[in-house]
């Protein structure tokens, strides 16, 4: 999700109230978006779903592939794990450092 596109603010501080009622219903059962999204980025690293991503049995990442489709990739639970450790180790350092090594990790897989 952009946070901002062609200079207007569109999903910027969305996130977690975007995917949740009355915008979505039911509400997605977790979602971990990255920092700029985020409500409140500051806070960002100490969102309860990225301390327990680790122990998720899976994700489903969503992205836009090289030519803006929507492209939605399942990540099995052993496959998430590793990442998301580093990316729950890494998060209060540099958000946006620990979410892009996090993302281009999975994109690789």
């Amino acid at each position: 999700m952009p946070d901002v596109h062609e200079g207007v603010w569109l999903w910027a501080w969305a996130a977690p109230f975007a995917l949740q009622p009355p915008f979505l219903s039911p509400a997605a059962p977790a979602a971990l978006t990255r920092p700029a999204v985020y409500y409140s980025p500051s806070l960002w690293s100490g969102q309860p779903v990225l301390a327990s991503l680790a122990g998720a049995p899976g994700a489903i990442l969503i992205s836009l592939d090289e030519k803006g489709a929507v492209t939605p990739r399942h990540i099995a639970g052993p496959q998430l794990a590793v990442p998301a450790r580093q990316l729950a180790r890494t998060a209060a350092a540099d958000p946006h450092l620990a979410w892009k090594g996090f993302i281009n990790t999975l994109l690789a897989r």
